[in-house]
């Protein structure tokens, strides 16, 4: 299968006034809808005039949605992979959508899995399966950044076959992050996803590889310190139209994404080390490369790519950079957004998941000195806007305070 290229016109650079919809008309399909990537993408498309659609990939939708969503699905690929893949082909054969964006790697799995849709359907991401193998696989990807001179982590490759470790569980150095090849991988009728995992004993790490069997390979890369950072992109056939460079203030201490973000001036390398990749690839569309950054010398290592609209994407939308818009626009209409609006996004602003945020708080308060608490409560963290409360669009919050009370029940209920 090969990159899109002759089915849409030559990119132009377009401008609309504040306030405008230029979306008016057109319907989108969201599939791994979340309260992260997936809310910010409705309302902003919502908000641009376009009817938005959204597939939970969770056995039920929820019961408060957003004012930004107009019809709701539920699909289960983890019961089912081929009934959710027949569910979403008969979804796109009624529906004519301007666009279909995934949300999560899961969705990827699923979406590439329909060859009637993918590589032939004007509103399916222009990239080819092979493209976004080779950035969503982390072992070709620690490949291909070697290939480039791009710094990664220590790395070691293994079988998710932990009889075959076993007998020499030793001679590997601890801590190590153990990590399957793909975040969501089909296998048989399921999609299996994998999480990495920090493991500081032999005996951790031995179940860690043991977890990751499904999974072609399994990686051991040593813990990179610094901080957390991501380059977001938006590219055309390996350019790139936007970028905007985003830091981890709050971040879980065993990985995952960051509870309060703020938008940093660009870092050279990170920089030119994202430029390489895309290019390598000959990417187009949304993508975020991860690195840790060092902050005494702004040197980086690469972590991982997501290969569609990433966990912070609310703070992407709100410094500026309306990436969802822009990337419909350049799917349906072969249009980039002027220079003006996409060069440069607002330089520290800030965005809080707070229900994650709550989270960090509460493991890490225990270990904040006195010298911390000013610059962490300062009025410019407190005054952080969130991803999901908003007073225009209530439903998702109700959702979430739900869903806290109900999970306190539950944990209440198993302790008694």
């Amino acid at each position: 299968m090969t990159t899109h290229t002759g089915r849409r016109k030559d990119l132009t650079t377009a401008g609309w006034a504040p306030g405008a919809r230029p979306l008016e008309g057109c319907r989108v399909l969201l599939v791994g809808m979340n309260d992260r990537s997936g809310l910010a993408a409705a309302r902003s498309l919502h908000s641009a005039g376009a009817g938005v659609d959204a597939i939970y990939l969770s056995p039920s939708a929820p019961r408060w949605a957003s004012r930004s969503l107009d019809g709701i699905e539920s699909l289960q690929p983890g019961a089912s992979l081929s009934l959710a893949s027949d569910q979403l082909a008969a979804r796109l054969a009624t529906t004519r959508y301007s666009a279909v964006l995934p949300l999560s790697d899961s969705a990827l799995v699923i979406m590439m899995g329909l060859t009637d849709s993918w590589g032939r359907d004007p509103a399916f991401p222009t990239v080819s399966t092979e493209q976004v193998d080779r950035l969503r696989s982390k072992k070709r990807l620690v490949g291909l950044a070697r290939e480039l001179g791009i710094p990664v982590p220590e790395t070691e490759f293994v079988a998710a076959i932990p009889a075959a470790y076993e007998s020499d569980l030793d001679i590997h150095p601890l801590p190590r992050w153990v990590k399957p090849s793909y975040s969501a991988v089909a296998h048989g009728d399921r999609i299996l996803a994998g999480r990495a995992k920090l493991a500081r004993t032999h005996l951790s790490l031995d179940q860690a590889i043991h977890d990751c069997v499904g999974f072609a390979d399994v990686l051991l890369q040593a813990p990179v310190g610094g901080l957390g950072m991501g380059v977001h992109l938006l590219c055309e056939r390996g350019a790139i139209i936007s970028e905007i460079h985003q830091l981890r203030v709050h971040e879980p201490r065993n990985g995952g994404g960051g509870s309060l973000r703020v938008a940093i001036d660009p870092v050279s390398a990170a920089s030119s080390y994202a430029r390489s990749l895309i290019q390598a690839v000959g990417w187009s569309g949304p993508v975020m490369v991860e690195f840790r950054l060092n902050p005494n010398d702004s040197t980086v290592t690469l972590i991982e790519v997501n290969c569609r609209f990433w966990g912070s994407l609310p703070l992407t939308v709100s410094a500026g950079m309306d990436y969802p818009l822009w990337e419909v626009l350049r799917l349906t209409r072969g249009e980039l957004p002027h220079p003006a609006h996409s060069a440069r996004p607002q330089i520290g602003a800030m965005q809080r998941n707070l229900r994650a945020d709550v989270g960090w708080w509460r493991t890490h308060s225990a270990r904040a000195t006195r010298a911390d608490v000013p610059q962490a409560v300062s009025w410019r963290t407190l005054t952080a806007p969130w991803d999901v409360e908003r007073f225009d669009d209530p439903g998702p919050a109700l959702q979430e305070c739900a869903d806290v009370i109900l999970s306190a029940v539950r944990a209440g209920a198993r302790r008694g």
